[in-house]
């Protein structure tokens, strides 16, 4: 059934729609491009479903501190995703632990730990971080997730064990550093030295003021929200009341572009903004 806007009703709630996570906000939130990310897949009913079915599979061991530490026998995009592991799909990116795909995501530092001391540098102590996060491990491999609300750091490790005092350093085979890695190397040296993950290293992407108008489009269009409903909470109802009948249709394909938009996103096109090197 539809209504006089074009778009589903379906009989489902809409009350609160936009006040959803980050969605309905007047300014966009200060969020990494993995942030963002998430908040589109895990709208996905695909991920959520498969998410559930797959958690078994992580055998939860003893913590490094505040690092909650897990093993799995082998690490696959979950549903056929570049997601390998998540806490919660009902969790939002300030609150969920989400590590991805080192291949995919391109702000992931692949990186050796060595244990052998040096000399005028400080050693990475994670049981000692104020910080919170998880280590993945699999296949020889330590994904470790270092979360410090909207700030994160992902780094992909091989070499000595995280549970003791380790050097990292970029993986040699990874060729020289630049964009979003090199940004994530600055990250660990202040993680290192100050035990923080400084806000100037934050990846923003420069169209958050746009995937918050999206997001929100798309909690409407999931809630069966009224697309001119839709148009207030992104456009204003003063701007609604001028032009939503203009015969051009301006604000109406506007709110149907940013619909379609949400809905890619929520199925793959969420993978564009996690490789995405420039900032």
């Amino acid at each position: 059934m539809k209504d006089g806007s074009g778009t589903r009703r379906a009989g489902r709630q809409t009350e609160g729609w936009a006040s959803r996570s980050w969605s309905g906000l007047a300014r966009p939130p200060a969020l990494s491009r993995a942030a963002w990310a998430w908040e589109f897949w895990r709208r996905n009913p695909r991920f959520v479903s498969a998410l559930a079915g797959i958690r078994p599979l992580f055998q939860e061991g003893e913590p490094i501190g505040r690092f909650r530490v897990f093993s799995a026998p082998e690490l696959a995009g979950i549903g056929g995703s570049a997601c390998l592991y998540a806490s919660s799909a009902s969790e939002d990116a300030v609150h969920a632990d989400i590590v991805w795909h080192p291949d995919i995501y391109a702000s992931v530092l692949k990186a050796v730990a060595i244990a052998a001391p040096i000399r005028g540098r400080p050693p990475l102590r994670l049981a000692e971080l104020p910080l919170d996060g998880v280590v993945i491990r699999s296949g020889g491999i330590q994904h470790l997730l270092v979360r410090d609300r909207q700030h994160s750091l992902q780094l992909c490790i091989s070499g000595s064990d995280l549970r003791h005092p380790v050097h990292l350093f970029p993986e040699p085979e990874a060729g020289p550093l630049r964009g979003a890695p090199l940004r994530s190397w600055y990250q660990l040296l202040e993680l290192e030295r100050h035990a923080s993950l400084h806000p100037l290293h934050l990846q923003q992407p420069r169209s958050a003021a746009r995937l918050l108008q999206v997001l929100t489009a798309l909690d409407g269009w999931r809630a069966g929200v009224a697309h001119r409903q839709i148009a207030v909470a992104l456009f204003g109802a003063a701007r609604v009341a001028r032009e939503w009948r203009d015969p051009h249709d301006c604000l109406r394909d506007s709110v149907r572009r940013a619909i379609a938009r949400g809905r890619q996103l929520s199925e793959a096109g969420y993978q564009r903004i996690l490789a995405t090197q420039r900032l």
